[in-house]
């Protein structure tokens, strides 16, 4: 029954301490790389159409998050 307790608690622990904090990474950098992913596709599908490339910025400044949009525009 000790042993039953101590697996149990091992296991609790590890599943708290490393792999919640581990998934909920895991999941920012691939909301990070799906955003950057469709941020490249609406780009080469705008120049693939023949759209103005001075316009380009514009359109694709609606996929930066808008905390970001000044550091952006500076740069």
């Amino acid at each position: 029954m000790a042993v039953a307790l101590l697996t149990t608690m091992y296991g609790a622990i590890v599943a708290n301490v490393l792999c919640i904090p581990l998934i909920q990474k895991l999941q920012q950098l691939d909301f990070k790389e799906k955003c950057n992913n469709e941020l490249i596709i609406e780009a080469v599908m705008f120049i693939q159409s023949g759209g103005n490339p001075r316009l380009m910025p514009d359109v694709l400044m609606g996929y930066v998050a808008p905390k970001k949009r000044a550091a952006v525009k500076t740069e």
